[in-house]
């Protein structure tokens, strides 16, 4: 879905790039709802039929932080909503702290060894911006403040 979506940004149909970039973030975090703007827990009567949530790794989750990322960037870009872009500038940060409680957390700790690949999936090769470096995790955190200082809510970026 990466893929696809960067091939409609270059072929300046940002649009159905934003969509695809949606559905791509959404198949791995589904409680990340379009429509409302918020995320929302499921139903009692969904979450015994649902199965359990995907557990992410470590990679996985950076690149939902970048995919938010290129999600607000697209908004800002394009005149979208700015409910929107301010959703996935904020998820961005909130799993971006998230990642780096976890790693503040498990410090001392040897790296997780690395899962046997199951079913024999290949991964496709991504694009450069989908793999967040230690330095660019602030990245969430800038475009925040910037979207707030847009918006004038001067409050929020203190």
């Amino acid at each position: 879905a990466i893929a696809l979506a960067e091939v409609l940004e270059e072929d300046n149909r940002p649009l159905e790039a934003y969509s695809t970039y949606e559905e791509a973030i959404q198949l791995v975090r589904p409680s990340l709802k379009v429509a409302s703007g918020l995320p929302e827990e499921p139903k009692a009567s969904e979450s015994s039929k649902a199965k359990p949530p995907t557990v992410l790794n470590h990679r996985e989750r950076k690149c939902t932080v970048a995919i938010a990322l290129k999600l607000g960037e697209i908004a800002e870009q394009h005149n979208l909503s700015a409910t929107d872009e301010e959703k996935w500038l904020s998820y961005a940060v909130s799993e971006v702290m998230r990642i780096l409680q976890e790693d503040h957390a498990n410090a001392g700790s040897p790296p997780p060894k690395p899962k046997d690949k199951e079913d024999n999936i290949i991964e496709l090769p991504l694009p450069g911006w989908v793999s967040l470096s230690k330095t660019e995790m602030a990245t969430p955190m800038e475009r925040l403040a910037s979207f707030y200082r847009r918006q004038g809510k001067y409050e929020c970026v203190r």
